[in-house]
């Protein structure tokens, strides 16, 4: 039996961290401590954790200020247990972990559009770096992040593609809504997400008599102001903060998802829409090779992606749920986590 430590940071309640490595971090470990019964688990959180996990151990680890580096250090020190391993989910290490660490890499947008991260660039290539060099194992969620760190590290074969689960809360699909005339944006605000790209093409949508009922939803893009380049609040309804039941029902109105982004590693929004049977729009650089089969893929232009958009908004075929939830599934993605724990 293994004794794994898990770093659980992102876990911290927080309205503006409900998507990517909060959404990541919760539905593993709800993962690992269901489905592996024979090792144990030590989450450590900061103190205002609010998630409780069945079959673990919870320990909040002290000061918030240096929680990774110093915080969980000295607590991997505490620990005197043998047969130690570290999981790093969220791209960052502390300076020692008693035992060897799996680490996790959520994708290289930075590397790719550093303009676009000018005060986080140097803070995330030196994790990647330290992460590459002090891992036995590099977890990442699709074949193409695993390519480009191969070709930026071609001497280690220690990079293992696993594509994530759908998340618990949209396993089944509800029944409780009905499409509406919706195009739906599921994320923050960042530049990285290209929303100027997704506004010029949803003017071209609402331009036609015939889809001019239509309303863009932008739904977890914070306070921050965004361009609407135009369009007015009867066209474009803008939610900050959205919770799991409100994204729920947005997914079930929606007629479709738009994914505009100039870069992804995996997309969580992307298979939290397709097991409602929502189709997705998604550009070409944002679509992972595992999620290709399922969604509608455009150029990064507003003239292609409103084409993109009107096919989307007109197909008649339905996702593949059983297919779906046979390639993203977080069982599959425990029982290759675990058996790196005796690689």
């Amino acid at each position: 039996m293994y004794n794994i430590k898990v770093d659980g940071g992102a876990l911290t309640t927080c309205k503006a961290n409900i998507y990517g490595t909060h959404t990541f971090s919760k539905e593993l470990i709800s993962a690992l401590t269901h489905y592996d019964k024979t090792n144990s688990y030590t989450i450590y959180t900061q103190e205002n954790s609010s998630e409780t996990i069945s079959n673990s151990h919870i320990q909040t680890v002290w000061p918030k200020i240096g929680w990774m580096k110093i915080g969980i250090s000295v607590a991997e020190i505490l620990s005197h247990n043998e047969k130690n391993i570290f999981l790093a989910l969220n791209q960052s290490l502390p300076m020692y972990t008693n035992g060897p660490i799996i680490g996790f890499i959520h994708g290289l947008s930075f590397m790719k559009y550093p303009h676009l991260y000018p005060d986080s660039y140097k803070r995330m290539y030196r994790q990647v770096s330290q992460l590459m060099h002090r891992a036995r194992h590099i977890v990442v969620s699709s074949n193409k992040i695993k390519a480009e760190l191969e070709s930026l590290y071609p001497h280690h074969n220690n990079i293992h593609s696993i594509p994530f689960g759908i998340p618990s809360a949209y396993i089944q699909k509800s029944i409780r809504y009905k499409r509406k005339n919706i195009v739906l944006f599921v994320g923050m605000n960042h530049p990285i997400k290209n929303l100027g790209l997704l506004i010029r093409s949803f003017k071209l949508i609402v331009a036609n008599p015939q889809y001019s009922s239509y309303k863009l939803i932008l739904a977890g893009v914070g306070n921050a102001p965004v361009n609407c380049h135009g369009l007015n609040q009867q066209n474009v309804i803008i939610i900050p903060y959205a919770d799991t039941s409100l994204l729920l029902k947005l997914y079930n109105e929606a007629s479709c998802l738009a994914v505009p982004s100039l870069y992804e590693s995996f997309h969580l929004p992307t298979v939290e829409a397709l097991s409602q049977d929502t189709p997705v729009v998604s550009c070409t650089e944002a679509a992972i090779p595992e999620l290709a089969p399922f969604i509608h893929i455009s150029k990064n232009n507003p003239r292609d992606f409103y084409r993109s958009l009107l096919h989307c908004l007109n197909a008649t075929q339905h996702v593949d749920i059983q297919k779906l939830r046979a390639t993203f599934s977080w069982k599959i993605f425990v029982n290759k986590i675990v058996a790196l724990y005796h690689d």
